[in-house]
């Protein structure tokens, strides 16, 4: 499973946002991170994607705890963020499985 942080934004907030992600700290060891990706246009803002994977058995503790990060960008007039729990291939297939009848 995989937590992906998802945050948009107009421009005219871009330096707004930039001064509160140069505030986060270190992110805790139990939490490896890819990105932020990054989309820009006049027309859309800007989009930032970052992919989360956390150690076994940490999922919940680190959706919580990056929720709780992302928490200072709902004071940006124009911003919104959410943070989704995402699972691989093998786990949405057992998933699947259960749903149906039995």
């Amino acid at each position: 499973m995989v937590l992906i942080g998802q945050l948009s934004c107009q421009i005219k907030d871009v330096k707004q946002m930039a001064q509160i992600y140069s505030k986060f700290a270190d992110l805790p060891s139990y939490i490896k991170k890819s990105g932020p990706y990054f989309q820009v246009s006049e027309k859309e803002g800007v989009r930032a994607l970052t992919l989360y994977l956390a150690d076994e058995g940490k999922i919940d503790k680190a959706h919580d705890y990056l929720l709780e990060r992302y928490e200072p960008f709902s004071r940006v007039s124009s911003a919104s963020y959410s943070v989704e729990r995402w699972e691989n291939i093998k786990d949405a297939l057992a998933t699947l499985r259960n749903l149906g009848p039995s």
